[in-house]
């Protein structure tokens, strides 16, 4: 009797050292991952705008108070720069210019040039569709001649091929004109 408890007991104990090895393995498995997540699991991964690229809309030059007629934007050393040729004052608070970019991997940024309720001209991104975080850049000054030109981290805008991009004129969350012209057109950025 003695002898069946002492051989029952050391065929459980190896049971349970075995079980236990293949447990420590399956643990080991599962923090070691075979392949790297993809990059539309990960926020960090995605491509930014390189330099050397350009584009430039003419907005509704009838429009009877023309508060867009043309943009140009063009980047390098890692800055996309902005100008907006024409603009108003941005006299009131929450007028603003947004530009629109898009990549052909869905990936839209908004770039805001905005009047706020301190008085100030601010520069912010905001990446859409995401994490949908904002970055408050810089502030900015509207000249006499009315030419506002600005630059953003090219590091901040998601996409790096069939980039896309549109202008808005906003007043107090009415979009008054575009660039170019109709909302829903786009202007490569090459």
């Amino acid at each position: 009797m003695k002898r069946a408890v002492a051989a029952i007991a050391t065929i459980l104990a190896l049971s349970l050292i075995l079980s236990g090895c293949g447990e420590t393995h399956r643990q080991q498995a599962t923090k070691t991952p075979t392949e790297r997540p993809s990059s539309s699991l990960t926020t960090s991964n995605y491509h930014t705008l390189p330099n050397g690229l350009s584009g430039s809309c003419t907005g509704d030059a009838t429009h009877p108070d023309n508060h867009l007629q043309s943009v140009n934007l063009s980047t390098s050393e890692g800055q996309l720069h902005i100008t907006i040729h024409n603009a108003d004052r941005m006299d009131l608070v929450e007028d603003g210019y947004y530009i629109n970019i898009y990549s052909d991997k869905f990936e839209q940024t908004q770039i805001r040039l905005e009047k706020k309720h301190d008085g100030l001209h601010h520069v912010s991104i905001a990446r859409m569709y995401g994490t949908d975080r904002i970055s408050e850049l810089e502030e900015f000054q509207v000249p006499e001649d009315r030419e506002i030109k600005v630059s953003v981290p090219t590091s901040e805008i998601a996409g790096e091929h069939g980039v896309t991009w549109n202008a808005a004129k906003d007043r107090n969350g009415e979009d008054v004109a575009f660039c170019p012209p109709v909302k829903s057109d786009r202007v490569p950025l090459r």
